[in-house]
Protein backbone atom coordinates (compact mmCIF):
# COMPACT_ATOMS: atom_id res chain seq x y z
CA UNK A 1 0.00 0.00 0.00
CA UNK A 2 0.87 3.29 -0.98
CA UNK A 3 1.27 6.19 1.26
CA UNK A 4 -0.52 9.38 0.39
CA UNK A 5 2.07 12.56 -0.47
CA UNK A 6 2.28 14.93 2.25
CA UNK A 7 1.17 18.72 1.75
CA UNK A 8 4.24 20.79 1.98
CA UNK A 9 2.40 23.81 1.96
CA UNK A 10 0.49 22.48 5.24
CA UNK A 11 3.98 21.29 6.78
CA UNK A 12 5.52 24.44 6.45
CA UNK A 13 1.96 26.34 8.28
CA UNK A 14 2.38 24.20 10.96
CA UNK A 15 6.43 24.37 11.42
CA UNK A 16 5.81 28.41 11.59
CA UNK A 17 3.12 27.87 14.13
CA UNK A 18 5.63 25.17 16.62
CA UNK A 19 8.38 28.01 16.13
CA UNK A 20 6.30 30.83 17.27
CA UNK A 21 5.30 28.75 20.44
CA UNK A 22 8.66 27.32 20.62
CA UNK A 23 10.16 31.21 20.75
CA UNK A 24 7.42 32.29 22.75
CA UNK A 25 7.57 29.26 25.67
CA UNK A 26 11.49 30.74 25.95
CA UNK A 27 11.30 34.50 26.08
CA UNK A 28 8.26 33.49 28.37
CA UNK A 29 10.62 30.89 30.59
CA UNK A 30 13.61 33.44 30.53
CA UNK A 31 11.23 36.69 31.98
CA UNK A 32 9.85 34.01 34.61
CA UNK A 33 13.49 32.87 35.84
CA UNK A 34 14.85 36.13 36.03
CA UNK A 35 12.29 37.73 37.93
CA UNK A 36 12.20 35.08 40.21
CA UNK A 37 15.92 35.37 40.36
CA UNK A 38 15.66 39.34 41.26
CA UNK A 39 13.26 38.45 44.39
CA UNK A 40 15.57 35.73 45.51
CA UNK A 41 18.77 37.92 45.09
CA UNK A 42 16.46 40.91 47.33
CA UNK A 43 15.32 38.40 49.89
CA UNK A 44 18.93 37.51 50.11
CA UNK A 45 20.04 40.99 50.59
CA UNK A 46 17.75 42.35 52.81
CA UNK A 47 18.29 39.27 55.16
CA UNK A 48 21.88 40.05 55.40
CA UNK A 49 21.35 43.63 55.79
CA UNK A 50 19.06 43.25 58.94
CA UNK A 51 21.25 40.92 60.18
CA UNK A 52 24.44 43.37 59.84
CA UNK A 53 22.18 45.92 60.86
CA UNK A 54 21.20 43.43 64.22
CA UNK A 55 24.83 43.19 64.71
CA UNK A 56 26.04 46.96 64.30
CA UNK A 57 23.23 49.12 64.93
CA UNK A 58 25.54 52.61 64.65
CA UNK A 59 26.99 52.20 61.88
CA UNK A 60 26.35 54.03 58.53
CA UNK A 61 24.49 56.94 60.61
CA UNK A 62 24.55 59.99 58.82
CA UNK A 63 24.72 63.24 60.94
CA UNK A 64 21.90 65.90 59.60
CA UNK A 65 22.75 68.92 61.20
CA UNK A 66 22.80 70.58 57.94
CA UNK A 67 19.35 69.81 57.58
CA UNK A 68 18.12 70.73 60.71
CA UNK A 69 18.83 74.40 59.47
CA UNK A 70 16.52 73.79 56.95
CA UNK A 71 13.85 71.84 58.26
CA UNK A 72 13.71 72.42 62.17
CA UNK A 73 11.51 68.84 62.52
CA UNK A 74 14.12 66.72 60.81
CA UNK A 75 15.64 64.45 63.23
CA UNK A 76 19.44 64.71 64.24
CA UNK A 77 20.98 61.64 62.60
CA UNK A 78 20.01 59.17 60.24
CA UNK A 79 20.69 55.35 60.22
CA UNK A 80 21.10 54.12 56.56
CA UNK A 81 20.95 50.88 57.22
CA UNK A 82 17.76 51.14 59.14
CA UNK A 83 16.40 52.72 55.79
CA UNK A 84 17.55 49.76 53.93
CA UNK A 85 15.69 47.07 56.31
CA UNK A 86 12.63 49.04 55.72
CA UNK A 87 12.67 49.90 51.76
CA UNK A 88 14.10 46.40 50.43
CA UNK A 89 11.62 43.93 51.72
CA UNK A 90 8.78 46.53 50.55
CA UNK A 91 10.62 46.23 47.52
CA UNK A 92 10.74 42.30 47.28
CA UNK A 93 6.88 42.26 48.51
CA UNK A 94 5.78 44.74 45.54
CA UNK A 95 8.56 42.61 42.52
CA UNK A 96 6.63 39.20 43.99
CA UNK A 97 3.02 40.67 43.81
CA UNK A 98 3.67 42.09 40.46
CA UNK A 99 5.05 38.76 39.48
CA UNK A 100 2.12 36.75 40.72
CA UNK A 101 -0.08 39.21 39.43
CA UNK A 102 1.24 39.91 35.78
CA UNK A 103 3.81 37.09 34.67
CA UNK A 104 1.31 34.57 34.75
CA UNK A 105 3.75 31.89 36.31
CA UNK A 106 3.74 28.98 34.28
CA UNK A 107 2.38 30.09 31.20
CA UNK A 108 5.93 29.34 29.42
CA UNK A 109 4.72 25.52 30.56
CA UNK A 110 1.65 25.83 28.60
CA UNK A 111 3.71 27.24 25.48
CA UNK A 112 6.19 24.84 25.98
CA UNK A 113 3.48 21.97 25.89
CA UNK A 114 1.87 23.39 22.83
CA UNK A 115 4.95 23.56 20.56
CA UNK A 116 5.89 19.99 22.15
CA UNK A 117 2.26 18.71 20.77
CA UNK A 118 2.53 20.88 17.55
CA UNK A 119 6.15 18.82 16.70
CA UNK A 120 4.70 15.37 18.03
CA UNK A 121 1.86 16.23 15.28
CA UNK A 122 4.48 17.44 12.97
CA UNK A 123 6.27 13.94 12.97
CA UNK A 124 3.34 11.54 12.54
CA UNK A 125 1.77 13.28 10.00
CA UNK A 126 5.61 13.13 8.14
CA UNK A 127 5.85 9.53 8.82
CA UNK A 128 1.56 9.04 8.38
CA UNK A 129 1.47 6.91 12.37
CA UNK A 130 -0.63 7.11 14.84
CA UNK A 131 -4.45 8.58 13.74
CA UNK A 132 -2.49 9.34 10.33
CA UNK A 133 -2.15 5.83 9.29
CA UNK A 134 -4.92 4.47 6.70
CA UNK A 135 -6.56 7.12 5.45
CA UNK A 136 -6.80 9.02 2.29
CA UNK A 137 -4.80 12.31 1.64
CA UNK A 138 -7.99 14.63 1.77
CA UNK A 139 -8.80 12.83 5.67
CA UNK A 140 -4.90 13.31 7.06
CA UNK A 141 -5.02 16.88 6.12
CA UNK A 142 -8.33 17.82 7.57
CA UNK A 143 -6.49 16.04 10.61
CA UNK A 144 -3.86 18.11 10.65
CA UNK A 145 -5.46 21.19 10.48
CA UNK A 146 -7.91 19.90 13.49
CA UNK A 147 -4.94 18.98 15.75
CA UNK A 148 -3.48 22.34 15.20
CA UNK A 149 -6.42 24.12 15.87
CA UNK A 150 -7.26 21.81 18.97
CA UNK A 151 -3.97 22.93 20.27
CA UNK A 152 -3.79 26.33 19.63
CA UNK A 153 -7.48 26.64 21.30
CA UNK A 154 -5.74 25.11 24.37
CA UNK A 155 -3.39 27.36 24.45
CA UNK A 156 -5.48 30.21 24.47
CA UNK A 157 -7.90 29.38 26.48
CA UNK A 158 -5.42 28.69 29.46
Amino acid sequence: MTKPPLNEILLADIWRAFVIYDRSAINAQKRFLFLRLWILRLSVVVTCVAVFHSQFPDILVINTSFLIQLIPEFPKTINILQIFVILIPISVSILLAGAVKFDRGIHWILLRVSAETIKQEIYQYRTQVGDYHDKNIRDINWRVRSSLSDILTKCLKA
